[in-house]
C-alpha cells in the first residue's frame, strides 16, 4: 500500500487555503459595499445582519491564513504536518458554518 507524500498534501493544502483567504477577502468587500451603500438611513437593526456577516467573514479569512502560513512553516522545515491538516479542517467548518449562518442572517427580512 503506498502512502501519499506529505509534501503533496501540505502543497494542496497551501493553496486550497490561499484560495479560501482570498474568496473570504472579496466576499468581505462584497458584505462591507453593501452595508456602506444602506447608509446612514439604515437603522442599526438592519445594518446588524451585515456587520455580523462581515465578522464571519473575518473569522475564515483569519483560519485560513493561519493554516497558510502553517503549511509555510511546514515547507521551510518547522514540522506542523498534523497542526495544518487540523486547522484546514477548522477552516472548512468555520467556511461552512459562516456560509449558513450568514444566509439564515440576510434571509431574515
Amino acid at each position: 500500500m503506498d502512502t501519499i507524500d506529505r509534501q503533496s498534501v501540505i502543497l494542496a493544502l497551501l493553496g486550497a487555503e490561499a484560495a479560501v483567504a482570498a474568496l473570504m477577502l472579496v466576499y468581505q468587500g462584497f458584505l462591507l459595499s453593501a452595508l456602506s451603500a444602506i447608509g446612514n438611513q439604515g437603522s442599526a437593526a438592519v445594518k446588524r445582519p451585515y456587520r455580523q456577516a462581515v465578522l464571519a467573514a473575518l473569522a475564515v479569512f483569519i483560519v485560513a491564513d493561519v493554516t497558510a502560513l502553517g503549511a509555510l512553516g511546514w515547507l521551510l522545515g518547522v514540522d506542523l504536518f498534523w497542526v495544518v491538516v487540523g486547522a484546514s479542517v477548522l477552516s472548512l467548518v468555520t467556511l461552512l458554518a459562516m456560509a449558513i449562518w450568514t444566509t439564515m442572517l440576510l434571509m431574515r427580512g
